[in-house]
């Protein structure tokens, strides 16, 4: 990534936060972190001020940081210091008086250490202020995203030509986890979900050593990570010739989620999204059979903003990357899911995923 995006993200925290020059937000999340500054290592926090940002990390990471880390102040931790010493000495030798933190990003036990430690005139938590930051991604992060994407690809189309009757939900799983890294991917971005049967009704089902049949559904939900950047993709088969009520089901989350896609653009509210999308499953019935959302975003983080429930307010925003993946899910039967990704665009959305999902049939 140029350095220059790392400097740009941070101009605009510094606007979404408006600091004065009292004010400090402490950044304690290692993904947010790492969104700020590019840095990966663990145990280390940031914290923006209105005249620049502190990095705050240990003697483990004190070359790799004062190497890779431009225009931000480094603060190594001396061997034995709890982090929040450190922080009170910048608090103290800065003149800060507000401490700002992420709301989501400490336990309690570390809101106490950290106002017992630092004791700031005012402490207040902020939420999701960088998450909101992350869910509109730039060009760069859209190219890893689709570089992350290909990989996943790849190793669905290797994968299926594995799948035959006697094979375990667990090596399929496994083959996927060994493809990741020799595609190129750096780690699995989620336990691949592997699922067969009857397992298929559950919707994040954990592989088994269960054999796969000659005949019934199955379901591949595979993700991996490309310089952090994540992908997210699933597909549904049916392993001999379709049943009827299988193929019939099948076609009615497929057009459920075209109707959801046709209906992405900047500016149009996500719960349109979902109630578009879910809607269409009510007419034909199967509407209570589809208990989560419709998607959500993708970036440094598999699950992050925005998630596409029909109670969310939010407007779609040019170039978020989401999730569309609507199922049905029919207990004692089995589940059918279609999961791509897409990127909005001003006056609709582009198609990410490319793999073909208009044949599920296989092995017939």
């Amino acid at each position: 990534m140029n350095p220059a995006e790392y400097k740009n993200r941070i101009k605009r925290l510094d606007a979404s936060l408006g600091l004065a020059k009292s004010e400090a937000f402490f950044v304690s999340r290692p993904v947010n972190v790492r969104y700020l500054t590019g840095f990966e290592g663990s145990d280390s926090f940031c914290l923006v001020t209105s005249s620049g940002v502190f990095f705050i990390t240990d003697f483990r990471f004190k070359e790799e940081a004062r190497r890779d880390l431009k225009g931000i102040r480094l603060e190594v931790r001396k061997p034995g210091e709890p982090l929040f010493e450190r922080l009170k000495h910048i608090f103290r030798r800065e003149r800060l008086k507000t401490l700002f933190f992420e709301h989501d990003g400490l336990s309690y036990a570390d809101y106490i250490a950290l106002r017992k430690f630092v004791r700031p005139r005012k402490i207040e938590g902020k939420s999701k202020v960088i998450e909101a930051l992350r869910s509109v991604k730039s060009e760069s992060e859209i190219a890893l995203i689709r570089k992350s994407l290909r990989i996943t690809e790849g190793i669905f189309a290797k994968l299926i030509r594995r799948i035959k009757p006697g094979v375990t939900e667990l090596d399929l799983a496994h083959e996927a986890e060994y493809l990741f890294r020799s595609l190129g991917g750096e780690v699995a971005s989620f336990p691949p979900i592997v699922a067969f049967g009857p397992r298929t009704s559950q919707p994040h089902a954990r592989p088994r050593c269960l054999a796969i049949g000659r005949r019934g559904i199955l379901i591949l939900d595979i993700g991996t990570t490309f310089k952090g950047y994540c992908s997210d993709l699933t597909r549904t088969f049916f392993l001999g010739k379709m049943t009827p009520k299988f193929e019939r089901f099948y076609r009615f989350v497929r057009e459920s989620q075209n109707k959801a896609i046709e209906r992405v653009k900047a500016g149009v509210t996500i719960g349109e999204i979902d109630y578009t999308c879910r809607s269409f499953l009510k007419k034909h019935g199967l509407a209570r059979f589809f208990g989560h959302s419709l998607g959500h975003g993708v970036g440094l983080e598999v699950h992050e903003n925005p998630t596409i429930f029909y109670t969310n307010r939010r407007a779609l925003e040019e170039n978020m990357v989401l999730t569309i993946e609507p199922g049905v899910y029919i207990e004692g039967w089995g589940g059918i899911r279609i999961e791509d990704m897409i990127r909005v665009t001003r006056s609709g959305c582009e198609l990410l995923s490319t793999v073909q999902k208009e044949a599920p049939e296989i092995l017939r």
